[in-house]
């Protein structure tokens, strides 16, 4: 009887054991937690996306604790995604694979934002952040001025003929981002003569030449002993045209022929008439 009741003691001293174990075991499994989250811009531009950095604080940890992220977001529009490039979809619970992760939020729209995320774990317990984004309206960018001007140095008025001039030219650009490129062209509408490169090119009027630097110089060779003008015409990817003449006196070029000489002493031929008028004035004395 005594072995009996031994048994029976044991027996039930076992189960409360066990249930204390089971009662100890359900109370772990229930740890509060929160999600901290580090700061993040609270102005946010259309088309941008935000890093939210995030962390599970627990008050407790056991092995087989799972815990899920959802969300919906009550205005504007935009996209949510974990660090992982899982796109999340509003009310939808994902299982979050670590405590410490990323949300990437990119806006796409021009009004306040505002947006509920959710933690849940394996027991029910939830955690609610807001996140709130005020939109920053994108501003233009200033428009560029694709305006410019063509300047020459001064070059001498007067041209011998089949000399060679030196034009030193410069692009000045309005607008420093005008990275547009140029050509250069002319025609001359008097006289005749040559325009080179410093590289001796050769222009063909109303060609077109692109030009390699903002500053250049050109050298123009008179052909002629008349009036010369020349148009050059700066022309940019745009078809933006700037336009300078330039004129010169045309001055014939003297041959050593045609120079007299200061040493010739021929006497001219008219000098011989009085000669004549005297032979004449004796042969009338004569006759008288």
């Amino acid at each position: 009887m005594k072995k009996i009741l031994s048994n029976i003691l044991y027996t039930m001293l076992v189960s409360c054991i066990v249930c204390a174990c089971n009662d100890r075991l359900d109370i772990t499994q229930d740890y509060t937690f929160d999600l901290q989250v580090l700061p993040y811009p609270a102005r946010v531009i259309q088309g941008e996306t935000v890093e939210i950095r995030c962390k599970l604080v627990k008050e407790g940890d056991y092995r087989d604790a799972k815990y899920f992220i959802r969300y919906f977001q009550t205005d504007g529009k935009g996209v949510l995604r974990l660090n992982d490039e899982r796109v999340l979809t509003p009310n939808d619970l994902f299982e979050l694979d670590n405590d410490v992760f990323r949300l990437y939020y990119t806006s796409h729209c021009t009004v306040r934002q505002k947006m509920d995320v959710y933690i849940v774990d394996g027991n029910g317990q939830t955690v609610q952040k807001t996140f709130t984004f005020e939109n920053q309206p994108v501003e233009p960018e200033p428009a560029i001025d694709f305006n410019f001007e063509f300047e020459t140095l001064p070059v001498p008025k007067s041209v011998i003929e089949g000399e060679t001039v030196e034009i030193r030219c410069r692009i000045k650009r309005a607008d420093s981002r005008n990275n547009t490129d140029f050509f250069i062209r002319y025609f001359q509408p008097d006289g005749k003569g040559e325009l080179r490169f410093i590289n001796d090119i050769l222009l063909i009027p109303n060609d077109l030449y692109k030009l390699d630097n903002d500053i250049f110089r050109l050298y123009y060779t008179s052909r002629s002993a008349d009036l010369q003008t020349i148009d050059i015409y700066i022309v940019d990817s745009f078809e933006k045209v700037v336009k300078k003449t330039l004129a010169f006196t045309g001055i014939p070029l003297i041959k050593p022929d045609d120079e007299p000489d200061p040493n010739d002493e021929t006497e001219p031929d008219d000098e011989s008439e009085p000669n004549d008028v005297s032979e004449n004035e004796t042969e009338e004395t004569k006759n008288e």
